[in-house]
């Protein structure tokens, strides 16, 4: 390959002259190099740059057009910007997030359902608790009343009598803030407490009724002969004892101190202790008033 050759094709390459005196210092000693031998030192000595020729051609027309045939392989055709869409779009997220919405919301409903079907069998299973049960009392005013009156309300009992010195008026007050919480929420029916005394002997009509004002207008007491109260008594399964006269004929009577809340249908539902403060017997309350309005739709 004689010099010319090799300007050109160095020109050809890198698109401007390079001196090529460290390969060919003087004939003799490149005469004998080969094609290969050649470009292997070209790009030993050169950074390689991929050719950027279009229709270029050496004088001497073989290695012309080898350069031509090689830039037209090495160099590929400009294409147009390829405009892709991808397969995500608004719509299509509103779409399927509407779907979704749809499906959980029937899930839901047809999940409450079950539960609900299953709540109904299990209630119908058990069967009713062994407390309660029909009464009939005098209340305050005087007038006869019985069990069967309070159907189609939440009544909320409550066992003791008027001279007890401490722990009757502690839950006539809790009873009193269980009601105005439960009836100060919307949505939820009213509660209905009633004082029934376990010393019919000392607590009257009259005592009783201005006893239960001292605490709220809404508190009805009730009393009768020492048989109704022993019935209504056993029904809720309520201890009593009257303890021994004094001096002054005054005497204590231990029982127990237990609150029981009733469902419309004058079904005991469920009972609180003296160890439960007001707001877990409301939030008890409201709870028990809900599920029974969901079980007797």
């Amino acid at each position: 390959m004689d010099i010319v050759a090799r300007q050109t094709l160095c020109r050809a390459c890198f698109g401007k002259m390079y001196t090529l005196r460290p390969l060919i210092c003087n004939s003799r000693l490149n005469s004998h190099m080969t094609w290969s031998m050649w470009t292997r030192q070209l790009h030993s000595k050169f950074e390689y740059r991929r050719p950027q020729i279009v229709g270029r051609c050496f004088q001497n027309g073989g290695y012309g057009q080898s350069i031509r045939r090689l830039a037209s392989e090495s160099v590929p055709p400009k294409m147009g910007k390829k405009e892709t869409f991808g397969p995500v779009t608004w719509k299509s997220v509103l779409f399927f997030a509407g779907v979704g919405g749809v499906f959980f919301l029937g899930f839901q409903y047809v999940k409450k359902e079950k539960e609900l079907k299953i709540a109904q069998e299990r209630s119908k299973s058990l069967g009713k608790a062994a407390i309660g049960g029909p009464w009939k009392l005098m209340d305050h005013d005087g007038k006869e009343r019985s069990s069967e009156e309070f159907l189609g309300q939440w009544v909320l009992l409550y066992f003791g009598f008027t001279h007890c010195p401490d722990i009757c008026p502690e839950e006539l007050e809790k009873t009193v803030e269980v009601v105005d919480g439960v009836d100060a929420l919307e949505g939820v029916p009213n509660l209905k407490p009633l004082f029934i005394t376990v010393d019919p002997d000392r607590d009257t009509p009259k005592v009783i009724k201005e006893y239960c004002l001292e605490f709220s207008p809404k508190i009805l007491g009730l009393t009768g002969t020492k048989e109704q109260i022993d019935n209504v008594t056993r029904s809720y399964r309520v201890y009593y004892s009257i303890g021994p006269k004094d001096e002054d004929n005054d005497y204590i009577v231990d029982h127990s101190i237990i609150q029981y809340l009733v469902n419309p249908k004058g079904d005991f539902v469920d009972f609180y202790g003296q160890n439960k403060v007001a707001e877990e017997v409301k939030n008890s309350i409201v709870m028990q008033m809900h599920r029974y309005s969901q079980l007797n739709k």
